[in-house]
């Protein structure tokens, strides 16, 4: 009888072989060393295949219905051999004797110290205001201020990133645009003025945007490219929830006008990521997002 192939992989390629599968010797082994991930979550795609993450290592993959069902059950003896290690090597199997929680705790204090030490990351806000209206916002009472900056306050901050680098010239530098919206029209000015900046120093900027206004930036982004080392989206899930949670301010469709900013800046090579805000409202339709 022919054996049912199962997948555990970033890649579905048949990164593992089955020739053999894990003896019960070694099963019994991981059983009694070791722990499920309490991290871990699985989103059904169709009938015989499911999303698989862990959100303490960062790791996804997509798994066959059998194979969830065997790692659920600590059944490892019905995995074929290599899924042990790759288990174990993105924490979804943690020993029994760990407290995930101070794995997480020592990951994050270990990445604050490395970023003290060794990589500074500068933001500037062009603006306090958005042309999002986002239900969950944090930043909604900021809206009544005057959130313009201004060029004065711009070159301030060029000099403030200046003279850290003369004075820490062996450290990392990153800059990053955010908001409010930066990419708002209104904001051109400052923001050519920006990449010009970055241009004559030789850095480098991320860009963290709703997307409405991308496409009146396209040529910036352009041909200033070699200055970006990412632009990040967020899109809350398909067409009708995310613009249920994140309208437009003249509630145009954002889902559309985003997609087709972030198929534009693909086609164009500029980096691009889609981050998505996680919730009981609309973490069933994870899948339609990023599958």
């Amino acid at each position: 009888m022919k054996r049912e192939k199962h997948f555990l992989a970033q890649v579905l390629d048949g990164k593992f072989r089955v020739i053999n599968n894990i003896s019960r010797a070694t099963a019994q082994t991981l059983v009694d060393k070791y722990k499920l991930s309490q991290y871990i979550y699985i989103k059904s795609i169709n009938d015989f295949l499911c999303l698989f993450i862990c959100s303490s290592s960062g790791w996804v993959g997509v798994a066959s219905n059998k194979t969830i069902e065997c790692i659920k059950n600590l059944k490892f003896f019905d995995l074929p051999l290599g899924y042990a290690n790759e288990l174990i090597k993105n924490d979804i199997l943690i020993p029994i004797e760990i407290d995930e929680f101070d794995i997480i705790k020592n990951n994050y204090l270990n990445y604050v110290q490395e970023r003290q030490m060794m990589w500074n990351h500068f933001v500037f806000c062009p603006t306090l205001e958005c042309n999002c209206r986002c239900i969950y916002c944090y930043e909604n009472p900021l809206e009544k201020r005057d959130g313009k900056a201004t060029l004065g306050q711009l070159y301030g901050y060029c000099k403030f990133v200046e003279d850290h680098a003369h004075k820490h010239p062996d450290h990392m530098i990153t800059c990053e645009l955010f908001g409010g919206e930066p990419l708002m029209k209104e904001n051109r000015n400052l923001i050519e003025k920006y990449f010009d900046w970055l241009k004559s120093r030789k850095l480098s900027t991320a860009i963290t945007t709703n997307g409405m206004d991308i496409m009146e930036y396209i040529d910036i982004l352009l041909t200033k490219k070699r200055h970006i080392y990412l632009v990040n989206v967020t899109i809350d899930g398909p067409e009708t929830i995310h613009n249920k949670r994140r309208p437009s301010l003249n509630n145009n469709n954002a889902f559309q006008i985003i997609e087709n900013a972030v198929d534009t800046l693909k086609y164009l090579r500029i980096p691009v990521s889609v981050s998505i805000n996680l919730d009981a409202e609309n973490v069933d339709y994870l899948t339609e997002v990023i599958i």
